[in-house]
């Protein structure tokens, strides 16, 4: 494995910047609210004595059994075996990337996406072809150009569904003829759903990749849906044996085993998943209301594609406007964080906004008494 120089993580570098840490209101939040210990221990009526009892040992390479059963719980046709746990969604993408991607391999990657989807296999020398996703037809792609993209050395199609930053997702339809055509020409369906089971329309959710088809991979996470991101936790779920072959044999050097407190409690919380994802659906819900009618009064400058999933929006400023100069200037001035789509390589025109957080209301409001007292001058 060799990796050239990678390109810095835009987002990252912001996110985590004094300046940004230092900011009064947050609207980048990706993440449903974030449980607490306390709440999640209350799940059940003997968690936290089972909790304090866990032993602090090494757990089994790949995630200990128990969890990834409960993994396999969100799945149709994917055992437990068939899941391999690692620390956070990011590991789970630079474990698959570098043990299924050589450089001269070609690669379709959507965009704007999470820039790790992208950015890494740059790094190793991959051929990475960005097929843009067209708003003005609800953030989609045509199958068609896809398609038309796939050569010989098409070696993965990479897909975010539902998709950062855009809420987007894709036609039943056209979602399954692709893993038809994967199956057929031998590719990979690369499918990162740290977002799916969190719809706002449960009968649009798509079938999982790795239950789609044997040239599926599934990449799930315990941060966003789930509100538990500092668990460090994720996962990819495939029947492919030659996949998870290559996963296996970078175990012995790649984080071979995850934080065994971090397992216990999310095997809990995927124990309590309905309970969860209901409370974090009916924050949404309460949530979008509010957005809605913000949009609704800010329509001479912002409009969007309204999300059907997920925690976020990517919202388009009016012709001319800037969002850079925009969100720099909320965080200055009103110390608000709300990032611009120029930390997702993608223009000067956008932001993005989550929505799944309690202290969203409060967040919202300071943006709209911005926009009021400073005016002109914000844009």
């Amino acid at each position: 494995m060799q990796m050239n120089t990678l390109t810095p993580f835009a987002l990252k570098r912001f996110l985590f910047s004094a300046e940004a840490r230092a900011a009064t209101y947050d609207l980048s939040a990706s993440y449903c609210q974030p449980l607490v210990v306390k709440d999640l221990l209350a799940l059940d009526d003997d968690a936290a004595e089972q909790f304090q009892r866990a032993k602090l040992g090494y757990p089994d390479f790949g995630g200990s059994p128990y969890l990834r059963e409960s993994i396999s719980g969100l799945y149709a046709d994917v055992g437990a075996d068939d899941c391999q746990v690692y620390a956070g969604g990011d590991d789970s993408i630079l474990a698959f990337m570098t043990t299924w991607l050589s450089p001269g391999d070609h690669v379709i990657i959507q965009v704007p996406t999470y820039q790790s989807l992208y950015s890494l296999p740059q790094a190793l020398g991959v051929d990475v072809e960005l097929l843009e996703l067209q708003e003005t037809h609800g953030w989609t792609f045509e199958l068609g150009d896809l398609i038309d993209r796939l050569r010989p050395s098409t070696r993965a199609v990479v897909l975010n569904l539902p998709q950062n930053p855009t809420g987007m997702s894709m036609a039943l339809d056209d979602y399954l003829a692709l893993f038809q055509l994967a199956e057929a020409r031998g590719f990979v369906v690369f499918v990162d759903e740290i977002y799916r089971l969190l719809e706002q329309d449960p009968a649009t959710t798509l079938p999982a990749a790795a239950d789609c088809s044997a040239q599926g991979v599934s990449l799930g996470a315990m941060s966003k849906i789930f509100g538990l991101p500092g668990l460090r936790l994720g996962w990819l779920a495939t029947r492919n044996s030659e996949v998870t072959a290559r996963l296996a044999g970078l175990r012995d050097y790649h984080n071979s085993t995850i934080s065994a407190p971090s397992e216990a409690l999310a095997h809990l919380a995927l124990t309590h998943k309905d309970r969860i994802l209901a409370d974090n659906r009916a924050r949404i819900d309460g949530n979008l209301v509010l957005l809605d009618a913000f949009m609704n009064r800010h329509g001479n400058r912002i409009t969007w594609q309204r999300p059907g999933a997920g925690t976020m929006a990517f919202p388009r400023l009016a012709d001319g406007l800037s969002s850079s100069t925009l969100t720099e200037r909320l965080l200055k001035d009103a110390g608000i964080l709300l990032p611009g789509s120029r930390y997702f390589d993608y223009g000067d025109s956008h932001f993005r906004i989550g929505f799944a957080t309690d202290h969203f209301p409060d967040d919202l409001q300071a943006l709209e008494e911005a926009l009021d007292q400073f005016g002109d001058r914000l844009f």
